[in-house]
């Protein structure tokens, strides 16, 4: 536990519940609790509010260059300007949560230390969810204010011991929400994620659905890039920019014309990695007319990452379907929530494909397609939900 939290919650534990005990081991990195076992989920569900409450603690070294009156600014204008940035992020990542718990604290502090040149961020409760992203935006505004030959040296380190750190170290959100690109890529998974970068901020295009679900926040290979075309940007011209930008990373566009893949047309690009090439699948949207409500087939499939940000937002903005949070949450824990209605072919097809990826299945299905999906994949992928026991396609 963060010493920042202290103590306290053990001894409150112990006067609660006297008839257990508990004590760090393996170098206080596990926690043994001893109890009867009819308080097993009592104790198991506190603890885990706990954990999620206990502060999490990055800082950020900044490079010699970094000129920290700028970044603080006259009477801390600036540094208040940050701030206050980083609330309103929080405020609408946190949006329209219907499982929020009200008495969380789930804010992220800003310090600046001028003596060791550092900028400390403190994430509590279900920020952590958005600190890759909240870490991005920051390292943004340090750029700024630094010379740019020695942006590269900036660092990264998680002090917490609650284990986020998979949120902040080699984290594909951390680089997107950065406005700076990436130096080099040797992967596949890297060259995609500086592909996706040069889209996002070059392009002010904003990449969505699978890509942003399966290999920003689960870290998995990919299949191809899906992007919505800005209005005004042609498919030839936003391929001469992304080939001026990735070229020098070693990135090169394959094929020179696109093709059609249904709504979009496809480019490729090669790189050192071998094979396979990476797709992009740039899709005009004003050309899209047919479509199933709510426009989005699961929780999971609303993501994209914002144009103007490089942080990840919901694709489809309604208030009657599950929150930012609660998709981010979903896609890292492999959970799915269905928003086509599966009765349908469409939607017992899109049910299909999450499932055969591995994801369980949180929404309540009806018979006969019920049965017809238990069929093709293992029980333990259905746990519905009554919660989730909603028409989102009404």
């Amino acid at each position: 536990i963060n010493a920042e939290y202290g103590d306290s919650w053990m001894s409150k534990l112990r006067r609660e519940y006297p008839q257990i005990s508990m004590c760090f081991q393996n170098r206080d990195k596990e926690l043994v609790v001893y109890a009867p076992k009819r308080l097993i989920a009592l104790i198991r569900l506190q603890l885990k509010t706990i954990f999620a409450n206990s502060p999490e603690q990055v800082t950020i070294k900044l490079a010699n260059s970094t000129k920290i009156g700028a970044l603080i600014g006259k009477g801390g204008s600036n540094k208040e300007r940050i701030q206050k940035t980083i609330n309103q992020i929080l405020e609408e990542s946190l949006d329209n949560d219907k499982d929020d718990d009200d008495d969380r604290d789930d804010s992220v502090t800003l310090r600046v230390d001028s003596t060791k040149k550092t900028v400390i961020l403190s994430f509590k409760g279900d920020s952590k969810l958005f600190m890759s992203s909240i870490i991005g935006y920051v390292k943004s505004e340090i750029s700024t204010c630094t010379e740019d030959d020695e942006i590269p040296e900036l660092k990264v380190e998680v002090t917490g011991s609650i284990g986020n750190r998979s949120l902040v170290q080699n984290s594909q959100q951390l680089i997107l929400a950065t406005n700076r690109p990436p130096s080099s890529c040797k992967t596949r998974e890297e060259a995609a994620i500086a592909i996706a970068h040069a889209i996002i901020w070059q392009l002010r295009c904003d990449v969505y659905g699978g890509f942003v679900r399966d290999c920003v926040i689960r870290n998995q290979s990919l299949n191809d890039i899906d992007v919505h075309l800005r209005s005004g940007l042609g498919v030839q011209q936003a391929s001469s920019i992304l080939q001026k930008a990735l070229t020098p990373l070693g990135i090169n566009l394959t094929q020179r014309g696109p093709t059609t893949k249904g709504a979009a047309q496809m480019i490729e690009f090669s790189g050192r990695w071998g094979k396979p090439n990476i797709q992009v699948d740039l899709v005009d949207p004003t050309k899209i007319t047919t479509g199933q409500r709510p426009f989005v087939s699961a929780d999971v499939d609303n993501l994209a990452i914002d144009p103007t940000t490089g942080r990840i937002c919901l694709k489809v903005k309604n208030q009657k379907l599950l929150s930012l949070k609660r998709s981010i949450s979903h896609a890292r824990k492999n959970k799915f929530v269905a928003y086509y209605d599966p009765s349908t072919p469409v939607g017992l097809q899109r049910c299909q494909k999450l499932l055969s990826k591995g994801f369980t299945l949180l929404s309540p299905v009806k018979e006969p397609q019920l049965s017809q999906l238990k069929a093709q994949f293992p029980p333990s992928l259905f746990q519905p939900k009554q919660k989730y026991n909603q028409q989102w396609w009404a």
